[in-house]
């Protein structure tokens, strides 16, 4: 079999085409945002009247590959003709390299490993007098259409299992909402008195003084010590915070008026994007909590876990105000109205919370097992399509 090794820049040249969105508003627009990872798949489309800044052109059959964070491996196939964003170094169709097979070929480990050496920093982007000096075999055409037949064939049965895995990690969240909102109905065990939960706990909101990183330090340093909790901290720990990267004195937290909220603590993001986290974490240590924090402290007739798991139950954006930046008001939190069973029966609830919700995080953790496995598969699928060991076919035989 004659394979011929070629550079990529041999075989295809970009559509260099540009338009004003504004000359062309009857067509779809494609950004980077609209193509889905790994398998190219087009999630959506906007009136390219809605945009305003020149656009690549892209004609049907075109190959479209995005060329900032080369890692996403954003590549698509264009069906209609489209205007797409410039992020896109747009592939027309060629005499000597299928459409498709040069997708996949964009798709593949090699090229991407190809990538990696290309650009680097926190917003990477190639360029095409970079990825047309890649090196690869190029079959015939006739080859060409065999590979690429045989790995949509095996490629298809991937994507159904990944499909199928999507639909039980949603049944899974469906489940644990399910199972919260059960715990946590006044119905469920007997009739239970709801309270505001301003007056069973004590509500704070964080602050950063000024003066504060003058004094923060990295490391901890006497026992004395107090820890200075961030928002950027609870991405650590799954549900705990034991531990700060900065401390400060006792002394300089007189002086600094900081208020030192007490151990079993339920500390979450108040301001900004940090509230779509979703965090909540128990503080372990007491310690203060910066301006995009607020605290929880309970009564002695709240239970910290029942607490958490209270908070567990819904969703922080559920409580914010405002769309552009949101926040979470302390009066907001203050009303809540929070199921109040005994100590006795928060003990019990939270015990069976543990269970049920640990044997679906178990499932959760299997089946994100099962799809990074068949993530690897998908790769070894597409190296053994460019080495040749996927048709039989090696370059040369």
């Amino acid at each position: 079999m004659s394979f011929e090794r070629v550079l990529l820049g041999e075989v295809t040249a970009p559509r260099a085409l540009k338009a004003n969105p504004g000359d062309q508003p009857d067509l779809e627009y494609v950004g980077l945002e609209h193509v889905k990872s790994h398998t190219g798949e087009l999630v959506a489309t906007v009136p390219a009247s809605t945009m305003k800044s020149s656009s690549a052109v892209v004609r049907a059959g075109d190959v479209m590959y995005g060329r900032l964070r080369p890692y996403l491996n954003k590549v698509h196939v264009a069906k209609h003709d489209y205007l797409a964003s410039a992020e896109f170094i747009v592939l027309p169709p060629s005499p000597r390299i299928r459409s498709d097979f040069l997708t996949q070929l964009l798709r593949s480990p090699d090229f991407l490993a190809f990538t990696a050496l290309l650009d680097t920093g926190d917003r990477p982007r190639v360029n095409w007098n970079g990825i047309k000096k890649y090196s690869f075999e190029l079959p015939p055409l006739d080859v060409q259409q065999r590979i690429v037949e045989t790995l949509e064939d095996h490629l298809s049965r991937v994507e159904k299992a990944l499909a199928e895995l999507e639909d039980a990690k949603t049944q899974l969240i469906q489940a644990r909402r399910a199972i919260l909102h059960e715990a946590f109905s006044s119905g469920s065990s007997g009739t239970w008195e709801s309270l505001p939960l301003g007056a069973v706990a004590r509500v704070q909101g964080g602050a950063t003084p000024k003066g504060l990183a003058a004094v923060a330090s990295v490391t901890r340093t006497p026992s004395s010590d107090i820890p200075f909790f961030k928002v950027a901290e609870m991405n650590f720990d799954p549900r705990y915070l034991r531990e700060s990267r900065t401390y400060i004195s006792q002394t300089e937290a007189d002086r600094l008026k900081i208020s030192v909220i007490e151990e079993g603590s339920l500390v979450f993001p108040k301001a900004g994007g940090a509230i779509a986290t979703n965090k909540k974490r128990i503080v372990q240590v007491p310690g203060g909590v910066d301006t995009n924090c607020m605290a929880v402290t309970p009564h002695s007739a709240l239970s910290a876990e029942f607490l958490q798991w209270f908070f567990e139950s819904f969703d922080l954006m559920d409580i914010s105000n405002g769309s552009i930046l949101p926040q979470i008001s302390k009066k907001t939190v203050e009303a809540l109205q929070i199921p109040m069973p005994t100590l006795e029966d928060q003990e019990r609830i939270v015990h069976s919370l543990q269970d049920q919700l640990g044997r679906l995080h178990s499932m959760a953790l299997a089946l994100d097992d099962v799809e990074k496995k068949s993530g690897e598969l998908r790769r070894a699928l597409l190296h053994s399509a460019f080495s040749g060991q996927l048709t039989n076919e090696e370059p040369n035989d």
